[in-house]
């Protein structure tokens, strides 16, 4: 019965307390809670982050800047020289320690971002496939046009093959198909690459780099569609 009476009388005190801060005694107090009104009023409305990616009428979509940078987080973490070694090994077919490093390198650069942006493994092995075929395409237009295509060119010899050689890209053994191999390298030519062995798989690298960065942002972009 004490500790039911008690309770009361407590919260009588603090009823008694909260009128008088309000009924002009306490005015301290009334100009404190008057301030704090006129700054919540005056504060300016934070807008609204914008979507990662806003998807357009005919398809096609646009992805926000912050999103962008999300994408290329595993690349950034790992680090251009990371980047630089395992393109290298992988374009040139070389199995060596730094090769092998270098991809240990990547996985744990994408750890770290799924992490941060809280990303499902798909969304993780997008960001690889990004990170490391990026690197690849940049890579391969070293070694088969050094100063004489620009990436905007490059990207346009892809865009002019057909949707079906650029899937093919995606899978293995995307030339074992002689038409669709002359095809590529016509393209190849007819943009300027020279005409020897050694500029035209690189020019085809290039290619199959292109897809592989569509097809994981594609990937990525659509994951998110409302």
């Amino acid at each position: 019965m004490a500790g039911g009476m008690g309770w009361r009388v407590a919260a009588n005190l603090g009823k008694a307390d909260f009128r008088v801060g309000l009924s002009g005694t306490d005015t301290t107090m009334k100009r404190a809670m008057l301030a704090i009104a006129a700054l919540m009023l005056a504060a300016p409305a934070f807008a609204a982050p914008p979507p990662k990616v806003t998807f357009n009428a005919d398809g096609s979509y646009t992805v926000s800047d912050a999103f962008d940078d999300e994408m290329y987080c595993a690349a950034d973490t790992a680090g251009d020289l990371t980047m630089e070694l395992l393109s290298e090994g992988v374009v040139e077919n070389i199995d060596d320690d730094d090769t092998a490093e270098s991809l240990k390198l990547l996985q744990e650069a994408s750890a770290t971002c799924a992490k941060k942006f809280g990303w499902t493994d798909k969304q993780r092995t997008w960001a690889e496939i990004l990170a490391q075929y990026e690197a690849i395409e940049f890579y391969a237009e070293q070694m088969f046009a050094p100063n004489d295509l620009t990436l905007e060119e490059v990207e346009n010899i892809w865009a002019s093959l057909t949707i079906e050689d650029r899937i093919a890209f995606l899978t293995a053994n995307s030339m074992d198909d002689a038409g669709r191999k002359q095809r590529v390298e016509t393209a190849l030519k007819a943009a300027g690459v020279k005409d020897d062995e050694e500029h035209l798989y690189y020019g085809k690298v290039a290619m199959v780099a292109i897809s592989f960065i569509y097809y994981a942002r594609d990937s990525w972009a659509e994951s998110l569609k409302p």
